[in-house]
């Protein structure tokens, strides 16, 4: 009786979708670990909304942002609620929204929006991604 040929492909196959995979995954966005803020951001905590992760101005690794940049994620609310309740906390601290822009479908819509006050700039979107609501706060560094 002759051996039967092994044959590899299939397990190559494989190997070779869980590296792709593997490599993909490296391209998502994801969910930071708790970070203190930027400097330039501490003044302006209190417009960020409650129930949020402060991630700093990078979520990771992958990121090299300014300091003037802020990420934070948003528990328990979709991303149309996460922009109505920022935009509430920037109005009643006497901001104005301008450039208000909503794009996209359903729950990956994104929410974009810019508050202005005494001369200063905050550029505000938030989005559904892999791991959760995120919102990115962009201060303009000119004073």
């Amino acid at each position: 009786m002759m051996a039967r040929p092994v044959h590899r492909f299939p397990f190559v196959r494989l190997v070779c979708v869980v590296a792709l995979g593997a490599a993909l995954s490296g391209c998502k966005d994801e969910m930071c670990p708790a970070k203190p803020p930027p400097e330039p951001w501490k003044p302006h905590m209190s417009l960020i909304p409650g129930e949020t992760v402060v991630c700093g101005n990078n979520r990771g690794p992958q990121d090299n942002y300014p300091p003037t940049q802020l990420f934070v994620y948003f528990k328990g609310r979709n991303a149309a609620e996460a922009f109505d309740e920022t935009k509430k906390k920037f109005e009643a601290a006497g901001w104005t929204m301008s450039d208000f822009r909503a794009y996209g479908e359903g729950s990956s819509k994104s929410w974009d929006g810019t508050f202005t006050k005494g001369g200063q700039k905050i550029e505000v979107g938030i989005n559904k991604n892999d791991f959760g609501i995120q919102g990115s706060f962009k201060l303009d560094a000119k004073k």
